[in-house]
């Protein structure tokens, strides 16, 4: 086996979850880094993740397969060993949002750190408490007057024992953003619930980039020490 395709199998490896985690990309970038690819061997291999990339797209999991991809792709450009921060959009109606939040939730590998108006996509709340139910630390904090909505999925996250802290203003608590692993960051006008996705018009942002993620940290600190338990 050659080196180009020694590589496109160990992509190959990181494809079969569809999580490009944080250390599977220093991992890869440091052997991409030592082997000196020249650009034609670069090229022959982004060839190599794009044909990795269209088995998902055959199998329907386009979302999944696009951030994959994006994080694969971008191993090829850096310099030093250094992963690239990377950002992304994404608009409703229609699921790229719902599927761009689901698969971000799903990668988080410590905690994660969710500050939202309100929760009534079963969709989301099950793959909150999926990670919940693997050991990862999860906080929310929510609004307190979303929680006496039909629908609200918050009494059922905070009795799995998810710790959950609500404001305690006569204004709402009106963020919509998720910080996963203190990587990234997911905030836009997106509410987390099932007209969004099918009704209204909304956005997302996905970022990677270290001072906006360091910002949105600070600014959930912040709240959750003002907000009381629920």
């Amino acid at each position: 086996m050659n080196i180009i395709d020694g590589l496109a199998q160990e992509f190959q490896k990181t494809f079969e979850d569809k999580n490009l985690s944080k250390s599977e990309r220093k991992r890869l970038s440091a052997r991409i880094k030592a082997l000196e690819l020249d650009q034609r061997k670069r090229d022959i291999l982004r060839a190599k993740i794009f044909d990795i990339a269209r088995t998902g797209i055959n199998e329907g999991e386009i979302a999944f397969t696009i951030d994959w991809l994006e994080g694969a792709s971008r191993l090829l450009g850096e310099s030093a060993g250094k992963a690239t921060k990377s950002s992304r959009v994404y608009f409703s109606p229609g699921e790229t949002c719902l599927n761009a939040i689901t698969s971000q939730i799903q990668n988080a590998r410590q905690h994660l750190d969710i500050c939202v108006f309100t929760i009534s996509d079963d969709r989301i709340t099950n793959a909150i408490l999926e990670r919940h139910q693997r050991g990862i630390e999860v906080r929310i904090i929510t609004d307190n007057d979303k929680l006496r909505d039909a629908g609200s999925d918050v009494r059922a996250l905070a009795a799995s024992g998810i710790e959950i802290r609500v404001d305690n203003t006569s204004s709402h608590m009106h963020h919509k953003f998720c910080i996963v692993d203190g990587d990234a960051v997911i905030t836009g006008s997106y509410n987390w619930t099932r007209s969004a996705a099918t009704r209204n018009q909304e956005n997302i942002l996905v970022t990677e980039e270290d001072l906006v993620v360091n910002r949105y940290g600070e600014g959930f600190r912040s709240l959750w020490e003002k907000s009381i338990p629920f």
